[in-house]
């Protein structure tokens, strides 16, 4: 392409909205000769290239030799881009240029490095978090079109179609809108008046592999590996100088072992026979029966069980579909199991089979001088089979992603040009899951006849392995329509933006979490003699299966959706160059983010002050009959389900007060060093779907128990009285009262970002620069919650809790009494029966089974870290990029307690205070042209054209989440010398949380940390060129070359069995790939 632009008054010249690429700058004045050098445009970048004219007939030219700057003097913004030699020449596993975001500084790692970031494995590379904000609000363009699904990237680009990568972790720059995490765009490769391609293959073996330190441990053999990832690329003329062409085609054949080890009830367990069941000290575990619960005479309000006699479950006691679950789909074991314990007494290897074609066409086209037209078309389809350590949950999935980009970049006049883009995305996927004879297997049939789907429900259980189809088959299909339309203009000392961006996302969905239903056994109802006494040697889950008596359980009933959400954003960005030192960078964005519709009014929300219609009728049935704890003139009934309707569509109200400034400003001190500084507010935007349907679909939740401590409904039977019926809207706000529910607010208040950085780059030498920036980020109005998650997560909010001035009524919470709600809720549900606990009439919202709150805002993080960056710029035959990054990060996002007031503060789920990386490519220095052996013929064919790279990660452990205990006060840290697989902290510092107890300790602490992250990913290459236009290179590539070992987290819970223990391996061994191109 061609572009020009002349001076102003000042001097001063511009190429705005410039696409990547190498472009050769050319100047001329009449007096003078004719002014030509090399540039190389990049994405993210503002380039100042100073023009150095000589006297002389403007037919001569004077060639300049030199790169771009290596400061950046026009912009406060930081980026990172990753070139065309680093994309082709560093070590990455799979292929996937975005795993190469985390050599910027800035940035935390969110997944332990893999073997394989294959481009069907978007979650691993696109879940990183930059300057403190969530990982879930990065933005992923390519060619400057959002590529976006949900929260993540949609279309993965194969590293052969890729020319450039940019990550941009503070843009200053008001252009840039729609999140508050980082930018990264990807710039596809287009085609030149040369023909130039590739060929290539790229295999593994587990012969090259190193073992699974757990799956060595307990003596398993490595797994079988057979990767083959393979393609070629093309790209030329179809007109010269005009109309250009580039295609890009990849497959990838995986079969990807993966060794599991987990429990399976042993036989004698199976038979009810529980007399050989011990934890992990020796110690028998005692079974109660839950049915034998009765009021304790000698202290009134607690309770008693009878152990079985001999520890032995009765046949007759055995549930009949619990017993046929086991012996038509759970293994015996295969494995001794711990001492003592026996648990970890089964090991398989599922492999895990994903074929992938990946094809990509680019069209360039010059109409004139004036327009640069541009359209790629991209897909991948992705067969999956992903097996289950218990198969009857194998899912088969087929995933298919489609994008289209188009945009044209017009030149209006020399000191303007307009910039538009238009692009597409979809993401089709479809999962199947195996369907079963429920009936045949001994479950009731009407509740097997209600379902929507007749698969075997999930179950999960503490004591042994998780079986069951999780969320059965589903369907997802999610359009993404964008377009964008940027004006830049300069005159006199001001260089100016404006622009408009539009995105309408469409979600359809069928399939829901639980349409053949969800249980969960725990210890709860086999332990005793006390059953509110928690131990570590009473009750177990695979007791508790075996009795079929789950502490609770869940079936929904879901329609199709079909929703759609749009967004808006404006901005306008001034830079104004006040001299040849200061340039101050101005801007002013204002994003609007409508709440969703969904296209058939199925959409419902919380009223949380309404007075609900059957309060009168319920506040005099408990006036009747009150308990002292709550005066009658206390009891209310507040709240209920509103819905759309033809004329309030929207899922909430919108927040149209997104107003987000932009300043930045650069001081150049001297030709080699700049100060700069800016700050920001940028705005998040939740991507996924954002409102409830019930109503429209419904959950009826298993009555496990009336008083929590007695057995109602069981395994085989859960729903005796059948499932609840979606009504629709027409009940209004008594809509499933006494159903469980998530709800979500009525007011959509977006989270936000104030962020700030100051700093200074210094040019050491020409090809040599450093960086070091102080980033500040205040994040508001998050999303608040329980104690899971963190401030990246989709936090959820419990609303029904017991308030905890009413926690020292311990057992007498369990007292049922009289139910003010009986006759105005159906008695299938706990809330219609008869009697109803004290806890229940205590909590807040009595006539909601649970009712929990997602995305509710209001919390804050506070992210501080100095960060260094060196940069060396390819010459004397190396590139290499090298950054520190020291941060502290707090959040108060989540409630120790539910009923506490507000969340607590703690050590952030970003928390690494240490992070290093250190990239290079090397040349060695042998063969012609090189200082050692430098000859031609065989011994530069032998010596020659050898090359090394790397990617070393280091990342300090983050703060572990703790779980609900009870903090005994001692220093849960031990010094390394004395962590181990079987202690890796001091297991002193926590005790089981008794009942009816607040916990005191932080959900994070930084005493309590998982292993660092210490990687080295190497490779070594050897290119010969066969003819002046082919070249061969033999390339063999080590991920985590030295196999260091990082565990995963340990145990947690002090009523496990494993408890201070570490089960797993957080990162994959070493493993190796051999490689085979041909470039031309």
């Amino acid at each position: 392409m061609k572009r020009s632009a002349a001076t102003n008054e000042r001097g001063v010249y511009y190429f705005n909205l410039l696409p990547p690429g190498e472009y050769r700058l050319e100047a001329e004045r009449a007096g003078f000769g004719r002014f030509s050098r090399v540039v190389t445009a990049e994405s993210g970048r503002k380039l100042t290239v100073n023009i150095s004219m000589v006297v002389g007939d403007v037919r001569e030219r004077v060639e300049v030799v030199a790169d771009a700057p290596m400061i950046e003097t026009s912009t406060a913004s930081t980026s990172t881009t990753v070139n065309r030699r680093f994309v082709a020449e560093l070590p990455m596993s799979g292929r996937n240029v975005v795993q190469l975001s985390i050599l910027t500084a800035g940035i935390v790692q969110m997944t332990n490095p893999i073997d394989n970031y294959g481009l069907d494995n978007r979650s691993a590379v696109a879940y990183f978090s930059s300057n403190g904000a969530s990982y879930r609000m990065n933005n992923f363009l390519m060619d400057g079109v959002p590529n976006q699904h949900y929260d993540t990237i949609s279309y993965m680009p194969p590293a052969d179609q890729v020319q450039e990568f940019n990550i941009q972790t503070n843009s200053f720059d008001a252009e840039y809108g729609h999140g508050g995490g980082a930018y990264i765009n990807v710039t596809t490769r287009s085609g030149t008046n040369q023909i130039h391609g590739s060929l290539y293959e790229y295999l593994r073996n587990d012969a090259f592999n190193a073992s699974n330190f757990f799956s060595k441990w307990n003596g398993l053999s490595r797994p079988p590996v057979r990767y083959n990832q393979f393609g070629g690329s093309a790209g030329g003329p179809a007109i010269r100088n005009k109309t250009f062409w580039f295609f890009n085609y990849e497959g990838v054949r995986n079969r990807t072992p993966t060794n599991v080890l987990t429990t399976v009830p042993a036989s004698l367990q199976r038979q009810g026979d529980f007399s050989r069941t011990l934890d992990a000290s020796g110690r028998l575990i005692a079974i109660f029966d839950p049915f034998s619960t009765r009021p304790n005479p000698s202290q009134p309000g607690r309770f008693l069980r009878t152990q079985y006699p001999g520890n032995v479950i009765p046949a007759s006691s055995i549930n009949p579909a619990s017993r046929n679950v086991l012996d038509a789909y759970i293994p015996l074991p295969n494995l001794p199991g711990n001492t003592n314990s026996g648990t970890n007494n089964y090991a398989s290897t599922l492999i895990n089979e994903i074929p992938m074609d990946n094809f990509t066409v680019r069209i360039d086209h010059n109409l004139g001088t004036r327009h640069r037209i541009f359209s790629r078309e991209s897909r991948t389809r992705t067969p999956n089979l992903s097996p289950n350590v218990i198969d009857v949950g194998t899912a088969y999935t087929v995933l298919v992603q489609h994008s289209v980009g188009i945009g044209d970049t017009i030149t209006l006049t020399p000191s303007t040009t307009l910039v538009l883009n238009a692009g597409f995305t979809r993401y089709h996927l479809v999962s199947t899951k195996k369907e079963v004879d429920l009936i045949k297997l001994g479950f009731a049939s009407g509740w097997v006849n209600s379902m929507q789907q007749r698969k075997l429900a999930q179950t999960s259980n503490p004591d042994m392995v998780t079986y069951g189809a999780s969320g059965g088959s589903r369907f997802d299909g999610g359009n993404q329509y964008s377009f964008l339309a940027n004006i830049a203009h300069y005159r006199g000392r001001q260089n100016m933006k404006w622009g408009f961006q539009t995105q309408i996302r469409q979600n359809n969905s069928l399939g829901s979490n639980a349409p053949s239903g969800a249980f969960a056994f725990t210890r709860a109802f086999t332990q005793g003699p006390d059953p509110n006494t928690i131990g570590s040697a009473v009750g177990n889950g695979i007791a508790s299966l075996l009795i079929g008596t789950p502490s609770s359980g869940n079936t929904t009933l879901v329609p199709a959706g079909s929703s759609q959400t749009p967004y808006y954003g404006f901005y306008f960005q001034d830079d104004i160059r006040l001299s040849s030192r200061v340039t101050v960078n101005l801007g002013l964005r204002y994003d609007l983010k409508l709440p969703a519709t969904e296209r058939f009014n199925n959409m419902s929300r919380w009223a949380f002050g309404a007075t609900n219609p059957i309060e009168a009728a319920a506040r005099a049935a408990y006036a009747r009959n009150p308990i002292p704890e709550l005066p009658a003139d206390q009891f209310r009934v507040i709240g209920g389900l509103t819905f759309a309707n033809p004329n309030d569509r929207r899922a909430a109200k919108a927040d149209k007060n997104d107003w987000a400034p932009r300043i930045g400003l650069t001081f150049k001190l001297t030709e080699k060093t700049v100060i700069r500084t800016g700050y920001g507010i940028f705005f998040d935007y939740w991507s996924v779907g954002d409102f409830g349907m019930d109503g429209f679909s419904s959950s009826t939740p298993m009555v496990a128990s009336l008083d929590g401590v007695t057995p109602l409904n069981v395994y085989n039977n859960p729903f005796p009285d059948g499932l609840i019926q979606p009504p629709g809207s027409a009940q209004g706000l008594t809509t499933l009262l006494g159903a469980s529910m998530q709800v979500y607010p009525d007011r959509d208040r977006n989270p936000y970002n104030e962020r700030w950085q100051f700093g200074f780059q210094r040019a050491l030498t020409k090809d040599l620069s450093l960086e070091v920036n102080y980033v500040g980020e205040t994040a508001q109005s998050l999303y608040m919650g329980n104690r899971t998650g963190g401030s990246n997560g989709e936090m959820t909010r419990q609303l029904k809790f017991l308030p905890a001035q009413y926690l020292a009524l311990g057992s007498r919470l369990q007292t049922t009494v009289p139910n003010p709600f009986n006759g105005l809720i159906p008695s299938s549900l706990a809330q219609g029966r008869s009697t109803i606990s004290i806890q229940n009439l205590l909590s807040t919202w009595p006539q909601m089974g649970d009712l929990t709150l997602r995305r509710s805002t209001g919390a804050r993080s506070y992210y501080h870290a100095m960060q260094l960056t060196a940069t060396k710029r390819f010459s004397h035959g190396f590139q290499a990029l090298g950054t520190y990054t020291f941060s502290r990060q707090i959040e108060k996002v989540q409630f120790m307690n539910d009923s506490d007031p507000a969340p607590s503060k703690a050590v952030g789920f970003l928390w690494a205070p240490h992070r290093i990386t250190l990239t290079g490519v090397f040349e060695l220095p042998f063969g012609a042209g090189k200082p050692l052996l430098n000859r031609r013929g065989l011994m530069d064919k032998v010596a020659g054209g050898w090359q090394f790279s790397m990617i070393h990660t280091f990342q300090s452990g983050g703060a572990l989440l703790i779980p609900d205990v009870l903090y005994t006060g001692i220093e849960p840290r031990l010094p390394p010398g004395q962590r181990s697989v079987t202690s890796w902290f001091n297991k002193d510092a926590f005790r089981i949380l008794p009942a009816f107890t607040l916990r005191t300790i932080s959900t994070r602490v930084p005493s309590l940390l998982g292993d660092a992250i210490v990687n080295y990913d190497l490779s070594l290459s050897k290119s010969t060129r066969i003819t002046e236009r082919f070249r061969v290179q033999l390339r063999g590539e080590a991920f985590n070359a030295l196999n260091r070992l990082q565990f995963g987290a340990p145990n947690l819970n002090p009523s496990s069995g494993a408890y201070g223990r570490i089960t797993s391996q957080a990162n994959a061994s070493r493993s190796m790939q051999l490689g085979l191109r041909l470039e031309f």
